[in-house]
């Protein structure tokens, strides 16, 4: 709740903590259900933690590269 209210703050004023959090929280919460899926399943949360990085990561990438393909401006 308290990232939304942050997210539609001011148009005028851009902070570039704001994100950084968000990726943050995003990250471990992320992690912590990971972790907690593979101890379910009889497996370290370790390896739960990893591969949502990874997947984070890569969605991230993945992401980015879509958003830059599209809005580019062709001459």
């Amino acid at each position: 709740m308290l990232a939304l209210v942050l997210l539609v703050g001011s148009a005028s004023h851009s902070d570039p903590v704001v994100p950084v959090l968000l990726a943050l929280v995003f990250l471990t919460l992320g992690a912590v259900v990971g972790g907690r899926l593979m101890t379910l399943l009889k497996q370290p949360a370790v390896l739960g933690e990893l591969l949502v990085g990874v997947i984070a990561g890569n969605l991230g990438y993945f992401v980015k590269a879509i958003t830059s393909a599209r809005f580019q401006i062709w001459p």
